[in-house]
């Protein structure tokens, strides 16, 4: 199976980038053919005023979506008899694009995408392959639920490490002027003051920067990095400061500032101070020893994905292979069309091979279940609606 990503230009089909995950022995690039047909199909597709997505062959799936006018993106995944994703399709494939538009804009500078000239604008794009790689190798590997979600996996932070997350993070904002602050734990977010949870966590940007700052691979020897970037939505316009810094053992706390102060202060004042404390670094320790802290759920539930819309997040219980990532994402599916908080309460499920799919709904949260087969309705409904409750608890 491959996954490759290719960029080209709206006028005249030049290549801008490729990027590929694939399990074959080669150089990582699609052959020179292969991008140039992709390329003569979608010219002639605009040429004559007809919008081409998706194509499917025996063995490929094509997708194609024109950004700003300017670039074409073309996402190309070979596949065997084997692999999931075939079960996606273009509804879920088309914000993926999206997405992946997004994060390059968010470091290139949307401005720049329309550039003219095409050495400059190959220059820009450079910049965001890390990234690029990143989400590619999480729908490479098989994990897509944040691809699926459009959000961010988030760990429930147990109740006795509220009061010192609490102080730790309103501490690092204050000293660092900034409003917003956030605290990653195993790549998945755990703590953030409550702009961030106002402002950055309701859009799109807090997935980019999640995305973003997993790219980096931060460890104890690089363990920071700074960098301009623009937001979609809080600031598309005028670059923000981002500052990751590693503060304990798969530990990293992201900051945006303005240009006061310097990321030599922050190491100072911020940074080095958790570092050494003895006695902050035993509970960071502790946490993430702890892994994730789930609320108690019915030992019936086999499987359990928690989305907050309201925050973008969500929140995974027990454990998830391809078969039931595969079957999960059927269930998304058929959630979809009867979702959308039109309603205070939805619901609906389906009969896999091993286990059954339950998904429900409120006001604040969407519910993915997998059940034993033999579980009948009225008991997953219960159950269910007492998950509602536990997860509200946790929330407040």
């Amino acid at each position: 199976m491959s996954i490759s990503l290719i960029a080209v230009s709206s006028a005249g089909g030049i290549p801008l980038f490729c990027r590929q995950k694939s399990n074959a022995s080669s150089d990582g690039m699609p052959a020179f053919v292969t991008m140039a047909s992709l390329n003569s199909v979608n010219l002639f597709s605009r040429l004559n005023e007809t919008n081409l997505q998706v194509a499917i062959t025996r063995d490929s799936a094509i997708y194609w979506k024109l950004f700003k006018g300017s670039i074409v993106l073309i996402l190309v995944a070979s596949v065997d008899s084997e692999t999931s994703f075939r079960e996606m399709n273009k509804f879920q494939m088309e914000p993926i694009l999206d997405m992946i538009f997004d994060v390059i804009g968010s470091i290139t500078g949307f401005h720049r995408l329309t550039e003219t000239n095409t050495e400059n604008l190959k220059c820009f794009l450079r910049l965001s392959f890390s990234v690029v790689d990143h989400i590619l190798d999480q729908l490479y590997t098989g994990n897509r639920l944040p691809l699926m979600f459009h959000g961010v996996e988030y760990s429930f932070p147990a109740s006795w490490t509220h009061p010192f997350m609490k102080v730790l993070i309103d501490t690092a904002s204050r000293l660092a002027s900034s409003q917003f602050c956030c605290l990653l734990i195993r790549k998945r977010l755990f703590f953030a003051t409550k702009p961030w949870w106002s402002s950055i966590s309701p859009s799109k940007d807090q997935l980019m920067i999640i995305n973003l700052v997993n790219s980096f691979n931060l460890n104890e020897r690089q363990s920071s990095r700074e960098m301009s970037i623009y937001l979609p939505t809080n600031s598309p316009n005028q670059p923000v400061r981002l500052i990751a810094s590693v503060i304990s053992h798969r530990t990293v706390l992201i900051l945006l500032c303005g240009e006061q102060p310097t990321a030599k202060q922050i190491q100072e004042n911020i940074v080095d101070p958790l570092r050494s404390s003895q006695k902050d670094q035993e509970v960071l320790r502790r946490i993430v020893h702890e892994n994730r802290h789930f609320p108690q759920v019915d030992e019936n539930v086999i499987t359990l994905v928690a989305l907050h819309p309201e925050r973008n997040t969500y929140t995974v219980m027990g454990g998830i292979d391809v078969v039931r990532q595969r079957d999960l994402i059927r269930l998304i599916e058929m959630s979809n069309k009867i979702g959308g908080f039109k309603s205070l309460q939805a619901e609906c499920y389906v009969d896999f091979k091993k286990y059954k799919g339950y998904f429900t709904e409120n006001k604040n949260s969407r519910l993915y279940f997998l059940f034993p087969v033999d579980l009948n309705l009225e008991k997953m409904r219960k159950i269910a609606s007492k998950t509602q409750l536990i997860f509200s608890k946790e929330k407040k």
